[in-house]
């Protein structure tokens, strides 16, 4: 019989991935999520993780052999008392999880955030680099790290940086420039448009992810990123050429709170250890969004 894993947050960006590339590899996929949105062939469980009855139920999901926890409740903003009830509610759904893979022996991988390591400016950042997670949901995010490794005997922590993807329903900057494009507009970024991000297509994250289900025997932290981090300048410049807009990309007039962030992560961990490499180039995920959204207009 195939080995059985869950897959929590299994109806968001980065769990439907990751609930889809677990079935296609074999694997007896049960994906946690609103059932509308996980996919088609996996195993679908609608469960509320800070129910009281949530433990119970996962329980009667036995045997699994590794839970990919992806679920995570999003802050309408990085600040502020919104902020602040979400990252509680993500402090009760991390917690059920953690308590669930220490009781049951379950090994766990945790999808986690560059977040943690707060307002990178300079040089790369590895696994060792020091941490100082700014808004509330980075903050639960490294407390519920610690949770993972004090607790539990067999883990795999990936610090995912900004995952992306055709089917995302989230507007983060990409998506927004993409629509931007494809109705004539201009793309204005914030600032000088020198800030960078590093874009990590969705189906390389949950690459990541399975291996580090396979991997058994390893633990620890590892950075999950695409390692070819772009200014906001030169995305906006590319999505107008992979869109075929002959609009302009140019500067708001408005400050960006975040000018000097530099995403240079190192990711030889993931590779050394977990056999993960990035497949996927920002410039083929453009087209993927592109085509996707012209579809569906």
């Amino acid at each position: 019989m195939p080995e059985r894993i869950l897959v929590t947050g299994a109806s968001g960006l980065v769990g439907a991935e990751v609930a889809s590339v677990a079935a296609a590899a074999g694997y007896d996929t049960i994906g946690l999520g609103h059932t509308h949105h996980v996919p088609a062939a996996v195993g679908r469980v609608n469960l509320d993780l800070t129910a009281a009855s949530a433990l119970e139920t996962l329980r009667s999901l036995q045997p699994l052999s590794a839970v990919a926890h992806c679920a995570a409740a999003v802050p309408p903003s990085l600040t502020g008392p919104a902020a602040e009830r979400v990252a509680r509610v993500n402090e009760q759904i991390d917690s059920c999880i953690v308590e669930f893979c220490r009781a049951c022996g379950i090994r766990l991988v945790y999808c986690s955030t560059v977040s943690v390591y707060g307002e990178v400016a300079g040089a790369v950042v590895d696994e060792m680099s020091p941490t100082n997670p700014v808004s509330p949901y980075a903050i639960e995010k490294l407390w519920a790290e610690r949770q993972v490794r004090e607790k539990l005997p067999s883990y795999a922590i990936l610090r995912i940086c900004a995952p992306y993807g055709p089917a995302q329903r989230q507007r983060t900057v990409l998506r927004i420039f993409v629509e931007q494009a494809l109705a004539g507009e201009d793309l204005k970024y914030f600032g000088s448009g020198l800030r960078q991000q590093d874009f990590l297509h969705v189906h390389d994250a949950a690459l990541a992810v399975l291996r580090a289900i396979e991997c058994r025997d390893v633990n620890g932290v590892f950075n999950v990123c695409a390692g070819a981090p772009i200014s906001m300048r030169a995305l906006a410049h590319l999505i107008l050429q992979e869109t075929g807009s002959q609009r302009c990309a140019t500067a708001s007039g408005d400050e960006d709170p975040q000018e000097d962030y530099r995403a240079r992560f190192d990711t030889g961990r993931a590779t050394g250890a977990l056999g993960w490499r990035p497949t996927i180039s920002l410039a083929e995920g453009v087209r993927q969004m592109v085509n996707t959204l012209r579809d569906a207009s």
